[in-house]
Parts: structure tokens; C-alpha cells; sequence
């Protein structure tokens, strides 16, 4: 199994990268409006939003690619 084998189908891939865009543009936005997590720090605060971004990606790909092969 070649590394890209894990991105397919392209449905999935799609999916996750606008799952990606939606959590990004939601964070951006919060935090220029200066909204963090309540008891975190700048810096932590960054670091959870780029696991959210991160799970923004995954979710929506394995969602996808789990109903696509259940097809």
C-alpha cells in the first residue's frame, strides 16, 4: 500500500478539506475577536485550535469514507 492509498476515495479527501476550512475560518474568528478557551493561555489556546482544525479534517474524512465504503 502506497501513502497515498490512505487519501482516497476523493470524496473523503474533499470532505475533510472543507470540514478543515469551516473549523479554520470558525477559529481564525474567534480568536480575532478575542475569544479563547476560559483558563488558557495564548499559546494553549493555539495549540487546541489546531487540534480542533486537525479533527475538523478528520471527522467529516472518516465519516465520508466510512458511508462511501458501507456503499
Amino acid at each position: 500500500m502506497e501513502w497515498y492509498d490512505v487519501l482516497r476515495p476523493r470524496e473523503a479527501v474533499a470532505a475533510g478539506l472543507i470540514g478543515l476550512a469551516v473549523a479554520w475560518a470558525c477559529f481564525h474568528f474567534a480568536t480575532s475577536q478575542g475569544g479563547v478557551f476560559p483558563g488558557y493561555s495564548l499559546l494553549q489556546t493555539k495549540n487546541l485550535g489546531m487540534a480542533l482544525m486537525l479533527l475538523g479534517f478528520a471527522i467529516p474524512y472518516w465519516l465520508t469514507r466510512h458511508l462511501l465504503r458501507r456503499r
